[in-house]
């Protein structure tokens, strides 16, 4: 009797770690969003591998797209029915697209403005390319992460949760992207084509969820481990690059060079700000506020970089100058959209971005 309250009481624990939201993810999920900002600056230092790539695309692209799909994997649960759980991501990931989509489109068609009109068929075919969704600015990722996750839904209940059936079926997805990828590679509607791809990540995330309710104890020799596993991943990343074609790895473009290389500077990435994450969490509270809104930021950000590479286009200015204004437009980035984000968020607009709005 009491060897069962004891175990009860265990899964009591483990059941409120996963349904608690620990802050030390929205922190994570903050620095991807500074990740993904910083990724999109058109900064004037190439890429060392890859010329028409930047140096800082290069930095953050071999892992901070992992690292948002290892968090959806964190935060995933497969306790509602079939119908309920599909309309469930329809409302937090599919209205809060179409949302973005919306505003995309309306951007795209002023920006193409010509003498104060509009052509059709610019008009049809950005209305196509965004509704079809294939590489379609950041939003990408809500239309990748909702098939996933039906996906993974799927093969839970399929395997009846068994791990290890779990694991075999996702690794005999990645090897259907990678073959697909090898003797088809078109890009598919809504990013079909990278989920097999994410899907060791947001596996990884769902298995270690049980865990994340973890403590460091030892503070310094954790901010030795998290550099340790930055710099590391960083240099399986330059080695990838430089050895295997095409030089470049991006999710976005599905492109990985070397398949094996590409999953551990992903996993040292991921892993090593997951630790300065459990570290930090209980500072630079704005970080973790981008986190916890980080849908407007990750939305809309690229407008604004958009507009400035508009104006810088009838300038003729130096590495530094660009280097400054770009870094002061990472900046002013988060000081518009930050407003922005209070005023979808604080009020009935909120369900554009997938919450419900709740009554006094």
């Amino acid at each position: 009797m009491k060897a069962r309250k004891m175990s009860d009481l265990k899964e009591t624990k483990v059941n409120s770690i996963n349904n608690e939201r620990l802050s030390w993810i929205d922190f994570a999920r903050g620095l991807g969003i500074f990740l993904v900002v910083f990724g999109h600056l058109s900064l004037p230092y190439p890429s060392p591998f890859f010329e028409t790539r930047t140096f800082n695309t290069m930095l953050v692209s071999s892992f901070h797209m992992p690292l948002f799909f290892f968090i959806s994997g964190l935060c995933f649960s497969a306790k509602r029915k079939p119908v309920e759980f599909v309309k469930a991501k329809a409302r937090t990931l599919l209205v809060p697209w179409l949302f973005f989509t919306v505003i995309w489109i309306a951007f795209k068609c002023a920006l193409g403005l010509k003498d104060g009109a509009l052509d059709f068929e610019f008009f049809k075919n950005t209305v196509l390319a965004f509704l079809l969704q294939k590489r379609q600015y950041a939003i990408w990722y809500l239309t990748a992460v909702f098939l996933l996750e039906i996906c993974f839904y799927a093969v839970l209940k399929l395997c009846r949760e068994k791990t290890v059936a779990v694991w075999v079926v996702t690794f005999l997805i990645l090897a259907a992207g990678i073959i697909y990828k090898k003797r088809v590679g078109i890009n598919l509607y809504w990013e079909l084509d990278i989920v097999p791809f994410a899907a060791p990540f947001f596996a990884l995330g769902y298995y270690l969820k049980r865990f994340k309710g973890f403590k460091i104890k030892k503070k310094l020799p954790a901010f030795i481990l998290a550099a340790a596993l930055f710099v590391l991943g960083q240099g399986i990343n330059c080695f990838n690059c430089k050895l295997f074609e095409p030089h470049f790895v991006s999710m976005f473009n599905n492109e990985y060079s070397n398949y094996l290389l590409f999953y551990l500077s992903a996993l040292c990435g991921v892993f090593a700000t997951v630790i300065i994450s459990r570290l930090l969490e209980n500072h630079f509270s704005y970080i973790k506020y981008v986190g916890k809104n980080s849908l407007v930021f990750f939305g809309t950000h690229q407008m604004l970089f958009i507009l400035l590479e508009r104006v810088l286009n009838g300038f003729s200015l130096s590495a530094a100058q660009l280097t400054l204004i770009w870094l002061a437009e990472f900046v002013l980035s988060f000081v518009v959209l930050t407003p922005i984000n209070e005023l979808l968020t604080k009020t009935k607009l909120k369900i554009f971005l997938g919450k419900k709005n709740t009554r006094n």
